[in-house]
């Protein structure tokens, strides 16, 4: 997905944010957006998306419903993961 950002540079308008877990060919499940949880590095994407200038719209998909009993609204993840992405000097906050 990393190569796939990087070819696709200034011509990605908005992106559907979620990790899935690989079981064989043409099979996958939905998974947790962290990198631990599924079969993509969700962190190596994200970071992707800034070297290449994205700033279009993310919309982080199903987190408040397939983490059990930890329940987490969707937007409020994917804005702390945003975060630490800029915290940890990848992003230049404004």
């Amino acid at each position: 997905m990393v190569e796939i950002v990087h070819a696709l540079k200034g011509r990605i308008n908005f992106v559907h944010f979620r990790n899935v877990l690989f079981m064989g060919e043409r099979k996958f499940k939905e998974s947790a957006h962290l990198s631990t949880e599924g079969s993509l590095d969700m962190y190596a994407i994200m970071k992707a998306l800034v070297e290449v200038g994205f700033d279009g719209v993310i919309r982080p998909d199903h987190g408040r419903t397939i983490w059990g009993k930890w329940r987490c609204q969707a937007m409020v993840c994917m804005i702390a993961r945003l975060e630490s992405v800029i915290f940890k000097g990848f992003m230049k906050p404004s």
